[in-house]
């Protein structure tokens, strides 16, 4: 490769002899010598002019000129060659990137010319920088690795000019500068030798510095994104719980007490709320008091923070390779909102079925408001298990009230301690008659069959038939717990059931105390059970000009049309016990009852106080103290049903604590219902 210097008039010349694998600077053939002074200015020279990197040949010109020690000296070593090539390749790159952003910058400030904000040259490079640090995550690296790649190619020119060493040589010797402070003590005598190794060091430092300053933010960075659960969940056959609320803690233990036969499971959480809060939530509720502490048995809780309703974040907690996936309905939002939100979380939950060959695990969620309930079925028919909360503990609230004892039932049943429902296809008994498989299990009691078309028949006549891919439903101790017998049973004798005695319905008279959101439907339910011309008492503090709208759902629902049942309007506060001493309804002709009159009393969670501002605690503490109340008034109440409100694990079992201890010393008659959380899982 010949380049012309036009100033000098001379030419500079450099011959590749592959066939020796040697690298020979020569002059023209007229000139036996070029001198290293005249090749270098020439370079510097061209290179200005042309403002071009291109020709590459000129700094390999500079660089093997200055890496001999004499003009006519011709390179043999291979380290020489690999040591230009590197520096000549980094020499390069970080030329044409500050080319490239030199030519931005002076075309962005002359397009900004004779504007009234005109920009600088110095506004401009740190608008550069701030834009590379805020868009790339290796900004800093880039950074830290092109100032130390400058200092050593800096230092071993100058080390070489000043010295004797090869560019090489050089190269080594600055970097050990760089690397170890203490190793320019040993720099060679003289005095511009060594105030380049001082230089190169007192830059190294520098360099070392900033290095440990990035290494200590990455690290930082890596934690605190820990911290903030931003990781992916690699797990299987896991429960995944989108949302956080009270519940949550009791849908834990439910679960945990279902994974102990199992040796224990994990259950991985994905709430839009901090991860450190989420985590304080679960270590406090384990660290009550023995008896009422959350116990995990096992079972691992993973959380995760982010928003439920995006499907990244949905894949981050691998939700096509779970158990199962509870969605829990925010309780910061009003019913109609919550259960919106609740249908985007169900479609988002459907995009994701069938990616990469994945179905959804099953699905359950909780929604507020019966009348949205039909609104799942019209996004994804089939797809998820809908459990309005409210409603269904309503009804449970009317059907415990008017049965005693039916609590303590339910509560068995619906958790995980002692018995609870389970279903399974046994193909040993396809063909069998429902009377046939009462007694093929030992360790469990059939009282169902799910179809295969997902309905499912509680207690079916005697002559039903097992059919192919029918499940049993079963109430047994746990899952792995009861199989099918071998058959091989006797009857000791016959036995006739004896007829079903139909109790004759007696007129009876309820009280509600305190408010619901779904009192229509709580009304029209109770209106089916009671006989014609029962009464129906409403005690609380709601107006009854606002309770006729308030039935009405905002123009939602009609009138109420009520077969059975007798409203009677009484506006007071349960927790006076003056209010309570004289009830007095405000139509019906000003009539009177007595707590002694009244056959059930039921004492519901506030849920007017709630939208004034109250908390779940404030509530179960109205609701208990509306119970001292009445335990003050009358000795001899037949029965009081309370409801608490709270969902959290500790809170529930003091107030049932509470409620139970202040009913033993009046020797009354209570049940308490909490809002089944458990439900959801099973």
């Amino acid at each position: 490769v010949q380049a012309y210097d036009p100033v000098k008039g001379r030419y500079s010349a450099i011959l590749l002899d592959n066939t020796e694998d040697e690298i020979i600077y020569l002059p023209p053939t007229s000139i036996k010598q070029i001198n290293i002074l005249d090749a270098t200015s020439f370079a510097i020279s061209y290179a200005w002019q042309a403002q071009s990197l291109d020709k590459l040949y000129i700094i390999l010109i500079v660089l093997l000129a200055i890496s001999w020690r004499k003009q006519d000296i011709i390179i043999h070593r291979m380290s020489e060659i690999v040591t230009v090539m590197v520096l000549l390749l980094g020499v390069s790159f970080i030329g044409r990137f500050l080319l490239s952003e030199y030519n931005l910058v002076k075309e962005k400030a002359e397009s900004m010319v004779g504007t009234r904000n005109p920009i600088s040259t110095v506004e401009m490079i740190e608008y550069r920088v701030e834009h590379y640090f805020s868009t790339s995550q290796w900004a800093k690296v880039a950074l830290l690795l092109t100032f130390t790649f400058i200092l050593i190619s800096m230092g071993a020119v100058a080390l070489a000019f000043c010295g004797d060493d090869s560019i090489s040589g050089a190269v080594w010797l600055a970097w050990t500068f760089v690397a170890d402070p203490g190793t320019h003590a040993d720099a060679p005598e003289g005095f511009l030798v060594r105030f380049v190794s001082f230089s190169i060091t007192l830059g190294g430092m520098l360099i070392f510095a900033l290095m440990i300053g990035i290494i200590s933010d990455y690290i930082g960075n890596k934690i605190d994104e820990l911290k903030k659960g931003k990781s992916r969940v690699i797990e299987s056959d896991h429960s995944v719980m989108l949302g956080w609320t009270d519940k949550s803690i009791a849908i834990i233990q439910q679960i945990s007490l279902a994974n102990e036969s199992e040796g224990g499971g994990t259950i991985v959480v994905l709430a839009d709320a901090p991860k450190e809060d989420l985590e304080e939530h679960l270590a406090l509720a384990m660290s009550q008091e023995r008896g009422s502490a959350l116990e995990l048995m096992g079972t691992n809780v993973v959380f995760r923070s982010g928003n439920p309703l995006e499907e990244s974040e949905l894949q981050r907690v691998s939700v096509l390779t779970a158990r199962s996936v509870i969605v829990l309905s925010p309780e910061s939002l009003s019913p109609d909102e919550a259960d919106a939100n609740q249908v985007r979380q169900v479609m988002a939950l459907k995009a994701l079925d069938g990616v990469n060959g994945n179905e959804c695990p099953p699905v359950v969620v909780e929604v507020q408001d019966v009348d949205n309930s039909e609104l799942f079925t019209l996004v994804a028919p089939d797809f998820a298990e809908v459990i309005v909360a409210h409603d269904l503990i309503g009804r449970f609230m009317l059907e415990c009230a008017r049965y005693p004892g039916l609590a303590c039932v339910l509560e068995s049943m619906m958790g995980f301690e002692g018995s609870e429902f389970y279903f399974e296809e046994w193909p040993e008994l396809k063909g069998k008659s429902f009377l046939d498989i009462t007694c093929r299990f030992d360790d469990a009691v059939p009282i169902g069959i799910k179809s295969n078309s997902g309905e499912v028949s509680i207690n079916p006549k005697n002559d039903h038939i097992i059919q192919e891919g029918d499940k049993i439903l079963v109430l047994a101790e746990d899952n792995d717990t009861y199989e099918v017998n071998d058959g091989s049973y006797e009857t000791n004798k016959k036995i006739e059931s004896p007829p079903a005695a139909e109790d004759a319905k007696q007129v009876e008279k309820i009280m509600f105390l305190g408010w619901r959101r779904d009192m229509a439907d709580l009304i029209t339910q109770l209106d089916g059970y009671v006989a014609k011309g029962s009464e129906l008492w409403l005690f609380n503090t709601v107006p009854v000009e606002e309770r006729n709208e308030l039935l009405k759902d905002q123009g939602h629902k009609s009138e109420l049309k009520l077969d059975n049942l007798l409203v009677y309007n009484v506006v007071g506060n349960p927790l006076i016990r003056r209010d309570l001493s004289r009830i007095v309804s405000v139509d019906h002709d000003g009539e009177t009852v007595s707590l002694d009159e009244v056959d059930s009393i039921l004492i519901l969670a506030d849920s007017v106080s709630i939208e004034n501002g109250a908390t779940v605690m404030s509530c179960d503490s109205r609701s208990l103290s509306t119970l001292v109340s009445e335990l003050q008034q009358t000795a001899t109440h037949p029965l009081m049903f309370l409801l608490t409100h709270s969902f959290v694990f500790n809170t529930f079992s003091s107030s049932y604590r509470i409620s139970r201890s202040a009913c033993m010393t009046r020797r009354k008659k209570l049940w308490v219902l909490p809002l089944l959380s458990n439900l959801f899982h099973q």
